[in-house]
């Protein structure tokens, strides 16, 4: 497997090349599933055809299928990527030719999360077996300050370049049982960053904004919509009426609180004078309202 990052920013591309053997003396189909962290999306993916990659196309889950069947009839060598339940996906390959290889390649991207004044890069993977092979190179573009890796690979040297930083390891018969960071530093200054592409230049800026907090107008009403459905009969009103009566208190200006009762039907509105010092004003209230869920009566 190798692995190829870069990160411009808080932009993290991933490129993984992945080569399945085949042992065996027949041809034979491969599968293989896989989970990306939440926030990371496939942008591309492609085959390697006679040394050459051939991109993909996004089509409906339908097409595709129909597609990829056609393809292995008219003895062309097709794969296909599928994305499951979540951020779950599907490979197909074939033909995996005897005691031969066949190699994909996926190409990922990702908004880098903060914490504590870096952003976090995380290979988004472990593997229970051991690997052949793993390389792995990353490019940190554009940045001053050096980033650090954690201990989860041993032996790891971070290298200066004239455009940035870069990480390059590589092991043989590995296993990675453990989460792989790197804590890439937030500089506190502007940045631009240009691409050039084969018909037209990109560009990125990244610039901190200055955050003024302002306190929250407090409100002098507030409506309460309440599914009364009969699904919903169940629900722990204990605990709901706990909450109302603490974020009343702390809302002095409240006057009116309105409330909405809701299903497959019209609302039904109605309306209360409260005061948030009388708390026991508000659990009369409460009690006396009254809730119908589905002609089955429930009280508060």
């Amino acid at each position: 497997m190798q692995v190829g990052v870069e990160t411009v920013g808080n932009i993290a591309t991933n490129t993984y090349e992945l080569s399945f053997y085949n042992p065996n003396n027949r041809i034979l189909s491969g599968k293989l599933k896989f989970g990306l962290l939440d926030g990371v999306s496939v942008i591309d993916y492609a085959l390697d055809i006679k040394g050459k990659y051939r991109y993909s196309s996004i089509v409906p889950k339908a097409k595709a299928t129909e597609a990829y069947e056609n393809t292995i009839r008219q003895k062309i060598d097709p794969a296909l990527l599928e994305k499951t339940v979540g951020n779950n996906f599907k490979v197909h390959l074939y033909p995996i030719p005897k005691k031969g290889y066949k190699k994909i390649k996926i190409i990922t991207q990702e908004l880098l999360k903060s914490k504590k004044n870096n952003f976090i890069y995380q290979i988004p993977f472990s593997t229970a077996k051991r690997l052949k092979k793993l390389s792995v190179s990353i490019k940190v573009a554009n940045l001053d300050k050096k980033p650090a890796v954690n201990k989860a690979i041993r032996g790891i040297k971070v290298d200066k370049s004239s455009t940035g930083f870069y990480i390059n390891f590589e092991k043989t018969n590995y296993r990675l049982d453990q989460p792989f960071y790197v804590n890439i530093p937030v500089e506190n200054k502007d940045k631009i960053y240009i691409q050039k592409g084969e018909s037209a230049n990109y560009f990125l800026v990244q610039t901190k904004l200055k955050q003024k907090i302002k306190n929250r107008k407090l409100p002098t009403k507030i409506a309460i919509l309440w599914n009364n459905s009969f699904s919903n009969k169940d629900r722990d009103f204990k605990k709901e009426m706990e909450f109302l009566k603490e974020y009343t208190k702390k809302i002095k200006s409240i006057g009116i609180v309105e409330f909405f009762t809701f299903s497959n039907k019209k609302a039904k509105q109605e309306k209360y004078r409260f005061c948030p010092n009388n708390t026991s004003d508000y659990d009369k209230k409460a009690s006396m309202c009254f809730i119908q869920y589905n002609s089955k009566n429930f009280y508060l």
